[in-house]
C-alpha cells in the first residue's frame, strides 16, 4: 500500500450501496513510485456539482488532483447506471460514494489533438454500452446463484476448502449413470467426466434469459445442454433448479426488470437447451458466449469458479464480461494480492472485470443490486518484462510469473516447469481456465501463461477462452494465440479446430515465448 494514502475500502457487506472507494489500483499503484521522479507538479481543480440523470440525488465531485501526462491512455469504460460510459477525459462527477480514480496510468484530453477543420475524426470502436451493462448485470445475477448453492448446507459430499486434489473427485464413466443419481440430486456427471452442478444449468439460464429479453436476435452458445434434464431419473435435480431460478433476483427492482427470467420449469429448460444448439456462426451476427461455471471441479471444492461471458464477431472477440465470485475485490484488485485457489471468503460476492474492444478494461466488486463503482485496470505504465539472455534455452523465461494448473487433465504442465525451472515453485495454480485469465489481467507484465496440451488432438472448447482472453489484452499490452503465434478466432463451432494450446503473455516477450515453444514441439 502507498504510505502517503489512507484508502477507504469497498464495503463488506454486500449491500445494494455502492461503497466507497477512493483507491488506487495495485496496477497503478506499481507504476507511482516509478513515475514520481518526472511526474510534473500537479494542481488542483474542482469541479462544480452536477445532478444525475439516473434518479439519484444530486452528486458533487470533489477536488480531482490534476492527472500527469504519461504516454499510456485509459480508455477504460465504466458502465455505470443507465449509462454505457467511458469516453476520454478529465474525471467527469461521479455519484456520491463512487470510486475516485487515481490511477496515475491515465490521461485527460490535455495531450490529445484536435482534428483540424475538414479532417475526419478517427472512427472509435463501438462501446456497446447497452449490451455492456445488461451482460454485467446478467452475471452478477447469476453469480448470486452460484452463492446461494455455495453456501447451502450439504450441497457436495466430501466438500470444503481444499479437502483434497481437485482430480481425486470421482465422476461416473463416460455413457455410465452418474454416481449421483438418486443420491446427490445437487450435481451429475457428462460424457466426458467432468462434473455439472444445479449451479451451471441455474447461472447459464440466467444469463441467457437476462441478456436475451434485450438482445432477442444474437445467438447464444454455452456450454450446458438440457439432454440430462430432459431424462425423468433427474426430474428432482431439475426442480432443484427451478426453485434457484425462480428466486434468484437482483435487489434493485429497476435492474431485475431488465432482465428477462424464464416463465416456467419447461422454459427454463428450453432456455439452458438454446445454449447447447449452436453448431456453427452465420457471418456478421453477435453471439453471446459463456461458461456458466468454469472450474466446476473446483466449485464443488469451494475453490476459485469463474462465470465467464463474452461476445463475438465474425470470429473475433468484442467484449468480455467475466465474474470470479471467490475473488476478493479488496485483496486482489487494491492491495494487489495472488488470487489463491483456496484463498476464499463465502460470503464474499467476489469481483467482476469487463472489457469492450478499443475500449480497456474495468474491474468492480459484485453486488447485489445494481453494479457497484468499477476502477479502472492498465499495465501499460509498468516495466515490461525482462528475460535473462544469459541463459541458453527455455530457462532465460524463469524469471517471469507463471499462471498455470498441475491438476489440469487437459495440459502438460512438466513442459511449463522446463520454461520455470526452480521457479515453478512460486507459480500460481488455479484450475479454472478464466480464473486464470483473471489472474493474468489483475496481475503486471511479467505474468505468463502456456499452456501445453496433453495429446496432438485434444479438443479444446470455445467457451473455456473467450472473454477473458480480451479483457487481458486491453488491460495492457497482452497477446493471446495459440503455440502457433496464431490469433484465437470463434467461428468453428463449439470447439477451436484450428489452434492448438494456447500462450499468454506480455507483447515485449510473447515473440520470443512462441518462438521457443516451436523450437520445442518436435521433442
Amino acid at each position: 500500500m502507498d504510505p502517503n494514502r489512507n484508502p477507504q475500502r469497498p464495503s463488506g457487506t454486500n449491500t445494494n450501496k455502492p461503497p466507497v472507494t477512493k483507491t488506487t489500483p495495485a496496477q497503478a499503484k506499481r507504476t507511482i513510485r516509478a513515475a514520481a521522479t518526472n511526474t510534473p507538479t500537479a494542481t488542483s481543480s474542482t469541479k462544480p456539482s452536477s445532478t444525475s440523470t439516473t434518479g439519484n440525488p444530486t452528486a458533487v465531485s470533489k477536488p480531482v488532483p490534476a492527472r500527469p501526462t504519461t504516454t499510456a491512455t485509459n480508455n477504460a469504460q465504466t458502465s455505470g447506471r443507465g449509462t454505457g460510459a467511458g469516453a476520454q477525459g478529465p474525471p467527469r462527477a461521479q455519484p456520491a460514494a463512487a470510486a475516485v480514480n487515481k490511477n496515475t496510468n491515465a490521461t485527460g484530453n490535455s495531450g490529445q489533438t484536435k482534428p483540424t477543420t475538414g479532417t475526419a475524426a478517427p472512427k472509435k470502436a463501438p462501446t456497446f454500452a447497452d449490451e455492456r451493462r445488461i451482460l454485467e448485470l446478467a452475471v452478477q445475477r447469476a453469480v448470486l446463484a452460484t452463492k446461494t448453492v455455495l453456501n447451502a448446507p450439504n450441497q457436495f459430499k466430501n466438500s470444503g476448502a481444499g479437502t483434497g486434489p481437485i482430480s481425486q473427485v470421482q465422476h461416473a464413466p463416460a455413457g455410465k449413470k452418474s454416481a449421483t443419481a438418486g443420491k446427490n440430486t445437487s450435481s451429475l456427471a457428462k460424457d466426458d467426466k467432468s462434473p455439472v452442478t444445479i449451479a451451471d444449468f441455474a447461472a447459464q439460464a440466467l444469463i441467457i434469459s437476462g441478456f436475451c429479453k434485450a438482445f432477442p436476435n444474437y445467438g447464444v452458445l454455452g456450454e450446458e445442454n438440457a439432454d440430462e434434464l430432459r431424462k425423468p431419473e433427474n426430474a428432482e435435480m431439475v426442480g432443484k433448479i427451478w426453485e434457484l431460478v425462480k428466486n434468484t433476483k437482483l435487489t434493485d427492482p429497476a435492474c431485475e426488470r431488465l432482465l428477462g427470467k424464464p416463465t416456467s420449469l419447461e422454459d427454463m429448460v428450453d432456455t439452458i437447451d438454446r445454449g447447447g444448439s449452436v453448431s456453427s456462426a452465420e457471418p456478421g451476427k453477435i453471439y453471446l458466449i459463456m461458461d456458466p461455471v468454469d472450474g466446476t471441479s473446483a466449485f464443488m471444492k469451494l475453490g476459485q469458479y469463474v462465470v465467464a461471458t463474452g461476445l463475438v464477431r465474425d470470429g473475433r472477440e468484442i467484449m468480455g464480461v467475466s465474474a470470479g465470485p471467490n475473488i476478493n475485490f479488496t485483496k486482489v484488485v487494491i492491495d494487489g494480492a495472488r488470487i489463491g485457489e483456496y484463498d476464499v471468503e463465502p460470503l464474499n460476492l467476489g469481483t467482476m472485470i469487463s472489457a469492450v474492444k478499443g475500449h480497456g478494461a474495468i474491474a468492480r466488486p459484485i453486488g447485489r443490486g445494481d453494479l457497484l463503482p468499477p476502477v479502472p485496470l492498465n499495465r501499460a505504465s509498468q516495466p515490461a518484462p525482462k528475460i535473462d539472455q544469459r541463459q541458453a534455452g527455455p530457462s532465460k523465461f524463469s524469471g517471469l510469473q507463471f499462471v498455470d494448473s498441475e491438476k489440469s487433465p487437459k495440459t502438460l504442465s512438466d513442459k511449463v516447469k522446463l520454461f520455470a525451472g526452480p521457479n515453478y515453485k512460486n507459480a500460481i495454480q488455479l484450475y479454472s481456465s478464466h480464473a486464470r485469465y483473471m489472474a493474468m489481467a489483475l496481475g503486471d507484465r511479467s505474468y505468463v501463461q502456456i499452456r501445453w496440451p496433453n495429446a496432438p488432438k485434444a479438443k479444446w472448447s470455445i467457451w473455456d477462452h473467450v472473454g477473458t482472453p480480451l479483457i487481458y489484452t486491453e488491460s495492457g499490452p497482452g497477446k493471446v494465440t495459440d503455440m502457433h503465434g496464431k490469433a484465437l478466432r470463434y467461428d468453428e463451432g463449439r470447439d477451436m479446430k484450428s489452434h492448438w494450446g494456447v500462450i499468454t503473455a506480455d507483447a515485449a516477450i510473447h515473440k520470443e515465448i512462441v518462438d521457443m515453444v516451436k523450437s520445442m514441439l518436435g521433442r
